[in-house]
């Protein structure tokens, strides 16, 4: 099982990703940092009694800063690349799972659970252990807040497939002002650069790939699809499915393109032969407009029908 971190261009992220040897950095943040503090309120309907509400913010008030960091399960997702790759122009790390939890063993990995509705539960637990004031049910509640603050958000945020990683336990460096997990280089599977990766940040990243025998991908964009696929250095093309990348079952005989079509030899756009552009040319009537100067005029008076509807 494979989790995927997007790191944008910055020219000089890499050198500090990779600044000890053997290991990757990564970056982590407490909670109060990154999330939208009404994250913390997600899992309960405030329409509750306004004495059971105070009770919850005191509450709220004690959950711990741990830092953490995020990954996501997908590879696929387009806005991923493009808000936190610098549209294709940086690059994804991907770990291995296991290795993660195995050497991070009193770390909590876990996935986000996105909600758009409040869960009934908190409330009633809230309203035991607010009113009834017995620790056992003060401990429920603090564990489900617990459990919201780092594991909960809404689910517009649901095509990030995020999974978190919190640093329970002795693992954080502090750097300057930066709190740094050092993961071991073992639990890197590959590295996949962005289709408009700076040449400098491919170099980079090519030499660390060399240097601890690294996987590399380079992300294509489907002809056929809405799904990215990859090629490696030998041009050996893979898809990702839906939990590690994998090496593509058949390939187009004409491109790197995958095919889902096991009995085809080549994909949509290679099967389009020159007989089929000349029948598609003789019947474009576009065509015959534009030969006769005709075609801007059209257009413009289309649009102003388009208008006036």
């Amino acid at each position: 099982m494979s989790l995927f971190k997007f790191f944008p261009k910055d020219d000089d992220l890499i050198e500090k990703i990779f600044i000890r040897d053997d290991f990757c950095a990564v970056k982590c943040t407490l909670p109060q940092d990154y999330n939208d503090p009404y994250e913390l309120f997600l899992g309960l309907d405030t329409s509750v009694e306004t004495q059971d509400l105070a009770f919850y913010y005191d509450v709220i008030q004690k959950i711990p800063q741990i830092p953490t960091t995020c990954f996501s399960r997908s590879l696929l997702s387009l806005p991923m690349w493009a808000h936190y790759a610098s549209n294709h122009a940086g690059y994804v790390i991907e770990f291995d799972l296991e290795v993660l939890q195995q050497h991070f063993a009193e770390a909590s990995i876990k996935d986000v659970k996105y909600i758009s509705e409040p869960d009934k539960n908190i409330a009633e637990i809230l309203k035991m252990a607010s009113r009834i004031g017995k620790p056992r049910y003060l401990g429920f509640l603090y564990e489900t807040v617990r459990y919201n603050a780092y594991f909960s958000k809404y689910k517009e945020w649901s095509y990030e497939q995020e999974c978190r990683f919190v640093a329970t336990g002795d693992y954080i460096e502090k750097i300057g002002i930066n709190d740094l997990l050092f993961i071991p280089i073992e639990a890197i599977k590959s590295i996949v650069l962005g289709k408009n990766i700076s040449d400098s940040n491919k170099t980079k990243l090519l030499e660390i790939s060399e240097k601890y025998n690294i996987k590399v991908y380079y992300l294509n964009i489907s002809k056929t699809s809405s799904s990215p696929f990859f090629t490696d250095l030998d041009n050996r093309s893979y898809i990702f499915d839906k939990k590690e990348i994998i090496l593509a079952h058949k390939v187009c005989k004409e491109c790197p393109q995958p095919l889902s079509n096991t009995e085809s030899e080549t994909c949509e756009i290679c099967s389009i032969t020159e007989a089929h552009r000349q029948d598609a040319a003789n019947r474009n009537a576009f065509r015959m407009l534009a030969h006769y100067n005709l075609l801007d005029d059209y257009i413009e008076g289309f649009r102003e029908i388009s208008k006036n509807r």
